[in-house]
Parts: structure tokens; C-alpha cells; sequence
């Protein structure tokens, strides 16, 4: 089962059409994950310090299905669908709580990520509690 985060999407979320501005889907999607890592036990203050590692996007895709208005509740489903030595892939669902029409999804999106030392930005290993917390969700 995905984990899900839920969200009320805001007026400054919006553009000026009224609908969420599209790179504003990709901001939604990483507060889900950021949720995900929290849940998982992550300390976030940590993690996003970047320190020693640092993980990165480096692809990132969203289809919009329908569109989203200030007010909408919507619930954000995230499953990491891809773990590997140093990268990891996050598939994203955005659900309107609001059933429309006959498909109550507003868009898809995935992001992959990429494990780095912050050094020399060469790829390194996900830590272990990363891994953890991705296994955890997919289970």
C-alpha cells in the first residue's frame, strides 16, 4: 500500500487561470516525500544539511490529467517503485478527494533520485536508514 499525504491545495499554489501552476505539482510531490522520510524516521534537518551525502533529482516527470483548484483536498500516494545501490525512483498519484467525473486522478508524476557525496559529487551508496524507510513504504 502507497504512502499517502494528505494536502489542501492553496491560492498561491494557483496561476492565473485558477489552476495549480505545473511546476507547483512537482513542489507537492516533494513535500509527500519529505512526509514519506519523516514517517520513516528520517531526521529532515539532517538528511537535507547536506553534509556528507546529498540526493538530488535528476529526472522528474508529471502528466496532468485534471486540473486543481485553490480549495481542492487532494491525497498524495507515493511509492517508491525502483531502490538500487545509489539511486531511487518515487511514483506519485495525486488523488482529488472530490470524485470527478468517472477518475478522481489529477495528474502522475515520478522523480528519481540520486545518492552523492557532496565532496566530489560522485554517486555513493543510499544510506541504510534511506533504504529502510523506502523498503518500509513499498511493504
Amino acid at each position: 500500500m502507497p504512502f499517502t499525504y494528505d494536502r489542501t491545495i492553496h491560492f498561491s499554489d494557483t496561476d492565473a487561470a485558477g489552476v495549480v501552476y505545473f511546476a507547483n505539482v512537482l513542489s507537492i510531490c516533494h513535500e509527500s516525500y519529505e512526509a514519506l522520510l519523516a514517517f520513516g524516521g528520517m531526521n529532515l534537518k539532517e538528511f537535507f544539511s547536506g553534509r556528507s551525502i546529498a540526493v538530488p533529482i535528476v529526472h522528474a516527470s508529471v502528466d496532468f490529467l485534471h486540473p486543481m483548484r485553490c480549495g481542492d483536498v487532494i491525497q498524495v500516494q507515493l511509492k517508491p517503485t525502483e531502490i538500487k545501490a545509489s539511486k531511487f525512483r518515487l511514483d506519485y498519484t495525486i488523488l482529488l478527494s472530490q470524485k470527478t467525473e468517472s477518475n478522481p486522478i489529477a495528474a502522475t508524476a515520478h522523480t528519481i533520485h540520486v545518492c552523492i557525496k557532496t565532496d566530489g559529487r560522485e554517486k555513493t551508496e543510499l544510506p541504510e536508514a534511506l533504504k529502510q524507510c523506502l523498503i518500509q513504504a513499498i511493504e
